[in-house]
């Protein structure tokens, strides 16, 4: 499969600050994944800061730093990010609009549809990207 641009992206940054002797193996290390767990957390509480204070241009950062943080995870963890990203999307876009009614719970929210999973659906399955 081509690698997206971001991909690409994130393999530069990863060749310039991550160091081959300083990778950890291509397999689930508890110790790392917890950092990288923090490390999403952190970006999450800046999103949150910035939402606070109404800082759009700051919220917006956040977010990419999210994706950053989660797609530089799994190239360090040896997973093929593009691959499962593609099989999410293809999985939400079987998925099908639900319009809420007045009586539906979570109608104070600001979005007026839902996406539900039709009988049929069937959700991603990553087991040979890991």
């Amino acid at each position: 499969m081509a690698t997206s641009d971001m991909m690409k992206d994130m393999l530069q940054l990863n060749d310039q600050f991550i160091h081959a002797d300083k990778r950890p193996e291509h397999s689930y290390d508890r110790e790392h994944m917890e950092r990288r767990i923090e490390f999403i957390n952190e970006e999450i509480e800046e999103l949150e800061e910035a939402h606070i204070t109404f800082d759009k241009p700051e919220m917006l950062d956040a977010l990419v730093d999210i994706v950053v943080v989660a797609m530089g995870t799994a190239i360090l963890m040896g997973w093929d990010f593009d691959e499962a990203w593609k099989r999410v999307h293809d999985a939400n876009m079987a998925k099908e609009v639900h319009w809420r009614d007045e009586g539906d719970a979570g109608t104070d929210r600001d979005m007026p549809v839902d996406l539900r999973k039709p009988e049929e659906w069937v959700a991603p399955n990553h087991e040979d990207l890991v």
